[in-house]
C-alpha cells in the first residue's frame, strides 16, 4: 500500500474516485480512508459514521451500477 498521507490531496481524491467509478474496487477505496472516517452523501440515507457502514453503502451502490464512468 502506498503512503497516501504524503501525496497531494488531488492525487488521493483521483485515486479514490477512480477506484469507485472505474475499478469498482471498494477495498482500495477503504485503504484511502482513515480509521475514524465518517461521511455524508447527497441524500439523507447517505450518512455513514464508520468504515463498516461505508462498506455496506458502497456495496449497495456498486451492485446497482451497470457500467463504469470513463
Amino acid at each position: 500500500m502506498e503512503n497516501y498521507e504524503k501525496m497531494p490531496v488531488y492525487v488521493v481524491v483521483k485515486e479514490f474516485f477512480d477506484s469507485f467509478f472505474i475499478e469498482r474496487n471498494y477495498e482500495k477505496m477503504l485503504s484511502l480512508l482513515s480509521d475514524d472516517f465518517a461521511g455524508i452523501g447527497t441524500v439523507e440515507e447517505d450518512i455513514v459514521t464508520d468504515k463498516n457502514e461505508f462498506v455496506i453503502s458502497l456495496k449497495t451502490e456498486l451492485s446497482a451500477m451497470t457500467s463504469t464512468v470513463d
